[in-house]
């Protein structure tokens, strides 16, 4: 009971946006439209050491961490998960499948970051203003994720509490690597993005093919979440592709007019928000999990100080008995959840696990975003071997 407590007070910010009245989720904090991508509806993969005996599943209740693995076993196309305990257990559930990656997808960026660092590229304690950072913001549609990232950051908020109340004040790129992914910031996000270049975080994508399990590619659609949040308020929930949402954020980032515009939208009913939560970028678990994994790794080398530097970002929630450090993204948008979580040990062992679930009806989603008990399931897995043998059954189950 004390570990579930703990991890409700430390759940990633799922990024809830209340706007006129409609409840819109951001990918923990962002919004991205692109392509919808073709999921598969292969049969379950599982790592499997024995031969399970498998009870019926269980009751579908998102509110329990329990509930998740009836979820899984009566949603089976919806889910996607792999688990590596770093023990000697796992599981792979479509885990080279494409499904809406939310703001789990940040850890690309943070990982990207971490190798300009460590390159030279870039500077950590370089100074922007947060003026420059907010030139990519939609104030008030990001559940609240700037306005906290700026009062850890000791700026004083305007009239609204949605932005700076002075756009001169100074902060670090560091910052902004910071509340990416402490807050899930969108804006941080996407001028991480632009700074960094495409090019780099695709190299990041591109590294770990070799780490995926045979036949698994390397799977992410890079967002733009600003762009996306445009497309949606823009085109009525229609999706525009990954160029044109780009595209569309850097319009609004160079020409105050048009932020004048887009500000002025009106959001469109939650029946159209799930339709584009559906088709918004994708990456596959497999690959995801990779990338933290192989980040929080990096970490341990001596000489790459923007890996050591990024990790202490991405471990920013409380750990658990017998652990040194634990790595956390997740994200949410309507119908949607995502998650990744790296475990290091005490004892030298390393554990990872990432979930994404797309295509939730609102109840069920709505559930999961108030409980955050999909979270407990995958951690408790990570520690507790009959947690991960009753979550393999569940997803062979049919």
């Amino acid at each position: 009971m004390a570990e579930r407590q703990r991890s409700r007070r430390w759940s990633p910010r799922v990024g809830a946006l209340v706007l006129g009245g409609v409840l819109l989720t951001a990918c923990s904090g962002g919004s991205v439209t692109a392509p919808d991508a073709t999921v598969s509806s292969a049969a379950a993969e599982s790592v499997e050491s024995s031969t399970l005996s498998c009870p019926a599943p269980g009751v579908v209740d998102t509110a329990t961490a329990a509930g998740w693995t009836g979820y899984l076993a009566a949603h089976p196309d919806q889910v996607a998960v792999t688990i590596d305990d770093g023990r000697g257990n796992g599981l792979r559930h479509r885990g080279g499948d494409a499904q809406p990656a939310a703001s789990a997808a940040k850890i690309v960026h943070l990982a990207a970051y971490a190798r300009a660092v460590d390159a030279g590229t870039i500077d950590p304690e370089q100074l922007i203003t947060v003026g420059e950072w907010e030139r990519w913001y939609l104030p008030g549609l990001d559940g609240g994720a700037h306005p906290a990232a700026l009062a850890e950051l000791g700026v004083a908020l305007d009239g609204r509490g949605l932005a700076a109340a002075d756009p001169s004040t100074p902060v670090t790129l560091d910052d902004l690597a910071h509340a990416m992914i402490r807050f899930s910031d969108n804006a941080a996000a996407d001028l991480l993005r632009d700074r960094l270049g495409d090019a780099t975080l695709q190299s990041v994508v591109e590294s770990v093919g070799g780490e995926l399990p045979s036949g698994s590619a390397p799977v992410v659609e890079l967002p733009s979440f600003l762009g996306a949040q445009i497309a949606l308020l823009d085109s009525s929930g229609t999706s525009a592709d990954g160029a044109a949402d780009l595209a569309a954020a850097q319009r609004y980032a160079t020409d105050e007019a048009e932020r004048r515009r887009v500000q002025a939208l009106p959001v469109p009913p939650i029946g159209t928000q799930l339709t584009w939560a559906d088709g918004t970028p994708t990456a596959s678990v497999d690959t995801l999990s990779a990338v933290a994994a192989d980040l929080v790794a990096a970490a341990d080398d001596p000489g790459r100080t923007g890996a050591r530097l990024a990790r202490t970002h991405l471990e920013w929630p409380p750990v658990p008995d017998g652990a040194v450090g634990l790595g956390a993204k997740g994200g949410s948008l309507p119908g949607v959840l995502t998650e990744v979580f790296v475990l290091r040990r005490d004892d030298g062992t390393v554990g990872r696990a990432a979930l994404m679930v797309r295509g939730m009806d609102a109840q069920d989603w709505s559930t999961a975003v108030g409980s955050f008990a999909h979270q407990e399931l995958l951690l408790d897995a990570l520690q507790n071997p009959d947690t991960l043998a009753a979550l393999r059954c569940g997803s062979s189950a049919r």
